[in-house]
Order: C-alpha cells, then sequence, then structure tokens
C-alpha cells in the first residue's frame, strides 16, 4: 500500500475532528533493535490532517512525504484494525 491510500484509510477509520486513543502505546521500529517511537493517539482535524501524539507528549503531523512515514501509517493503520475487529467481535 502506498503511504497517502494508508493515511487517507486511517482519516476513514478515525474521522475527521476525532481522537482515537491506544491502550498501549504502538511502537514503531525499523528493526527489532531500533525504536523510532511510540504513539500514544492519533487525530484528524478538520482539513483531514493526520496527527500523532508520541512519547515525549508532543503532537506530530503525519505527511505522505516524510521520511518513515510509510512505517509509521502501516504501524498505525494496522492498530486501528485490530481495534476495528475487537469492537466488531465484542458487539456480535
Amino acid at each position: 500500500m502506498n503511504t497517502e491510500f494508508m493515511i487517507s484509510r486511517i482519516v476513514e477509520m478515525v474521522g475527521v475532528d476525532k481522537q482515537a486513543r491506544f491502550d498501549t502505546g504502538v511502537e514503531v521500529k525499523l528493526s527489532p533493535h531500533y525504536h523510532l517511537c511510540t504513539i500514544y493517539d492519533v487525530a484528524v482535524d478538520q482539513n483531514k490532517g493526520v496527527w500523532l501524539r508520541v512519547g515525549d507528549g508532543s503532537w506530530q503531523d503525519l505527511k505522505a512525504n516524510q521520511v518513515r512515514a510509510n512505517l509509521v501509517a502501516s504501524s498505525v493503520l494496522q492498530r486501528l484494525k485490530l481495534m476495528e475487529a475487537e469492537k466488531k467481535k465484542v458487539n456480535t
């Protein structure tokens, strides 16, 4: 999947002007031994911009042209899909 598509899926799953909080942080790793960041929340602003709250408490925007954006977007998207599946499981 390309990065722009993954970001658009994050926007769809979270919703405009909404936020999703992760029970446990999403750890983004370049390798088993190199930790890039931990993400605790994802938010979508009214302009469909995606913002991530990282380990130091700051909010960082996610753009398709950033270095490692594909890795970050795929990690967040994977967690959102897992949360959606768990929600469906509970509601059945």
